[in-house]
């Protein structure tokens, strides 16, 4: 996902891919630090995590 996408959905569910075991997480995109190195703030579960944006993409399956 590009940062301008990640920017553009805050409140959508993404999919996290780890970069190295391609071990996925389901979030949701709760705010984008662009000050702070562009990370995007997903909230995994009761827990608020700074992502790279591009480990995520968006969920699109239908919930």
């Amino acid at each position: 996902m590009k940062l301008s996408e990640a920017i553009e959905n805050v409140g959508r569910r993404v999919i996290y891919t780890h970069p190295a075991t391609l071990a996925t997480e389901p979030g949701i995109i709760r705010s984008v630090d662009i000050a702070n190195r562009g990370l995007v703030n997903v909230q995994y579960g009761a827990n608020i995590w700074a992502t790279h944006h591009d480990n995520l993409t968006l969920d699109r399956s239908r919930r």
